[in-house]
């Protein structure tokens, strides 16, 4: 039943199935958590030899039954083969590691409640599991994704499409957010996560039906602590602890709230768009944001004169070009040309590629989406966005 509820005009859901934990030095909290487990752990391959996890893990020792490193996304040969060789001796994943890791993490439990990856109570699909009994406990080592507290998940194929999910019982159960994990991530990998969790609490905030006053109040109160967090971090380059701690949950509130409402147009047009590239997921948002911010300027606007008056930006086009000075400022505008400099991006076929994925979520296009968004609508934000990388 829960699985295929959506919010709407008379009734609504607040879904939060993950506790979550936040300060520095948690391993204690942590052992408590999972000793007496029969622990797998699935790490990014980053993490192998640093101090924190290396101190964690030898605390953990008698309870692991195998750790994985993981490096590059989280493709589904990759997901199968761990699959195998764990072989169902293990009550408890640990995911060590951004997006990329959880997703690989909660691939597997998907796999082992499911019998598959693609397609999990997507459209007509009914899949529902009575008892969790593997659990998930996620230590994440960005500020972005939201993926510890989210739903969802997202893999790879061979061929670098798409293959994805949704279930409650793939959020995970705790989520320490310690700040010796954090807080030696560079300054552009601190701004491309903010962005992502910044485009989570945006979307959900315009849904025309299943938006809720649980993401409003999340969206209007949260948006302005990642901006003032990144200033401090930044420029100003002071409380980093407190600052970088608070985009990490501030990423882990945005997860919770995309699994009660959900994306837009923005993702599914990023999410095309890095299927046929080399870019990372934030960097695909990045291209589209501003013309389908533009697009919804009138009811952003309200939205921000209204109701916010934290925000320091009274119109969004103040808030675009912040966003757009600070990619400029970080190099990361100049890196994304660069990496589509040898590829015909602004090709017809593309452009179809990424039209045929918008205009296939019908619902945000027609029912979730503050404006009707036409076929032609579309095409004309897609080729403008991608105009720029021409």
């Amino acid at each position: 039943m829960f699985e295929k509820f959506f919010n709407n005009n008379k009734k609504k859901r607040i879904f939060i199935p993950s506790k979550i934990f936040y300060g520095e030095n948690l391993n204690n909290e942590i052992y408590e958590c999972l000793k007496e487990k029969k622990i797998i752990i699935i790490a990014d391959n980053f993490f192998k030899n640093n101090s924190v996890f290396k101190k964690l893990k030898n605390k953990l020792n008698k309870y692991v039954v195998n750790t994985f490193y993981i490096s590059g996304p989280p493709k589904v040969e990759n997901i199968n083969k761990i699959f195998k060789k764990i072989n169902g001796k293990y009550n408890t994943i640990l995911s060590v590691g951004g997006g990329t890791i959880t997703d690989f993490s909660k691939a597997i439990i998907a796999k082992k409640y499911f019998g598959k990856l693609d397609g999990i109570n997507i459209g007509k699909d009914v899949s529902n599991y009575k008892k969790k009994n593997i659990q998930l406990i996620s230590l994440p080592t960005t500020v972005g994704s939201g993926a510890e507290t989210s739903r969802y998940y997202v893999v790879f194929d061979k061929n670098n499409k798409k293959i994805h999910g949704k279930s409650w019982n793939l959020c995970s159960d705790y989520v320490f957010i310690d700040y010796l994990l954090i807080k030696n991530l560079p300054k552009d990998q601190i701004l491309l996560s903010s962005f992502d969790c910044f485009i989570h609490y945006v979307e959900t905030f315009i849904c025309k039906n299943e938006k809720s006053w649980f993401n409003e109040i999340l969206s209007l109160n949260l948006i302005p602590v990642i901006i003032e967090a990144l200033n401090n971090l930044l420029h100003k380059k002071k409380q980093k602890k407190k600052n970088l701690t608070k985009l990490a949950v501030c990423s882990s509130l945005a997860g919770a709230t995309i699994s009660n409402v959900r994306t837009g147009n923005i993702h599914e047009a990023a999410g095309a768009l890095l299927e046929l590239t080399n870019l990372s997921h934030a960097e695909t948002l990045y291209i589209f944001f501003e013309e389908f911010f533009n697009f919804y300027k009138k009811i952003l606007n309200s939205k921000i004169n209204n109701n916010n008056k934290n925000l320091k930006h009274d119109t969004i086009y103040s808030l675009i070009e912040w966003w757009k000075k600070e990619f400029k400022r970080n190099r990361i505008d100049e890196r994304i040309k660069k990496k589509l400099k040898n590829m015909n991006i602004y090709s017809q076929e593309n452009i179809n590629y990424i039209l045929n994925r918008v205009n296939q979520d019908k619902v945000w296009n027609y029912k979730e989406s503050p404006i009707i968004l036409s076929k032609n609508k579309s095409q004309h934000l897609i080729r403008k966005s991608l105009s720029k990388y021409k």
